[in-house]
């Protein structure tokens, strides 16, 4: 399930306020991020992948299973994984088998610089929303908010 919102700060908090409670009651896993146009390190794909990962990983003993994986397949950490390899292991947790729901709550998609030059980090960052959307996967459920941007709208509404 996608969903595009436009709402208030205050209506934000509230979607994030009742998913946690459902979280914190074990019967759902949530991640979410806030871009923030006065934070370079928060407007990319950069700060997105390995914030939902590692927020995550500590909510499931297998979701830190296939972090581990990863992390074994990158000599401990000394090599950066790339983007791809960010996102492979965020689907890999998505799709393991029998878990909770998943909530994914990405905050001001349109704080993501628009920049020519190709691509751009919005553009990235569509790529990998697209790409979560691509997987329909019934436990995974997307909460993006955004002004009204045409680039923005021309990816996710479809």
């Amino acid at each position: 399930m996608t969903r595009v919102i436009n709402r208030s700060a205050a209506q934000r908090s509230s979607i994030i306020q009742d998913i946690e409670n459902g979280s914190n009651a074990g019967s759902a896993f949530i991640a979410y991020l806030f871009f923030d146009n006065k934070d370079a390190s928060k407007q990319d794909t950069r700060a997105l992948l390995p914030s939902l990962i590692v927020q995550l990983v500590h909510q499931s003993d297998s979701f830190c299973d296939i972090l581990v994986g990863y992390h074994t397949t990158h000599q401990s950490g000394s090599r950066q994984p790339s983007d791809h390899t960010l996102l492979q292991c965020l689907v890999d947790m998505i799709l393991v088998p029998g878990q909770l729901p998943i909530y994914l709550i990405i905050d001001a998609l349109d704080e993501c610089p628009n920049t020519t030059g190709m691509p751009s980090p919005r553009d990235k960052v569509l790529a990998v929303v697209e790409k979560l959307a691509e997987l329909n996967h019934p436990n995974l459920h997307l909460y993006f908010t955004s002004r009204p941007e045409i680039d923005i709208r021309t990816s996710i509404e479809p």
